[in-house]
């Protein structure tokens, strides 16, 4: 509903996809300064799920950890690994749908990895295998 009250504010010709999910990501954070909670609070499971695909008990305790973890980066930093690493954007959209240049895009990133990185050390999640 929100793309379609602001149907003028988008222009024929520039990237549609970069412009709705810029009114994704404004309702998202007005959302969370509403609420002032944290976008991920837990882990939902599908009772109908084939059994045997079902996750056991160390692997849901493990996404939550995780989930927790990203949770306690940077709005800035859970930005850019939403955009780039969950939903697969390019650079140049994440950019264009953050209002900064590719460059920063790419050192946000990068900070972003090596922090959820480091958490996820601190906490036993992964272990250091001395390479990236």
């Amino acid at each position: 509903m929100r793309a379609i009250n602001k149907l003028d504010s988008w222009t024929p010709g520039t990237n549609l996809r970069a412009w709705l999910f810029t009114i994704l990501r404004n309702a998202f954070l007005n959302e969370i300064r509403r609420s002032k909670g944290s976008p991920i609070t837990s882990v939902e499971i599908d009772p109908d799920r084939h059994e045997s695909n079902a996750p056991d008990g160390e692997s849901l305790v493990v996404v939550g950890q995780i989930a927790r973890e990203f949770e306690r980066l940077s709005d800035e930093h859970r930005q850019v690994l939403f955009l780039v690493a969950i939903e697969g954007l390019a650079y140049e959209e994440a950019a264009e749908i953050c209002d900064v240049p590719v460059g920063t895009i790419r050192s946000r990133l990068l900070r972003a990895r090596e922090a959820l990185r480091e958490s996820l050390l601190d906490v036993g999640i992964m272990t250091d295998t001395g390479g990236r």
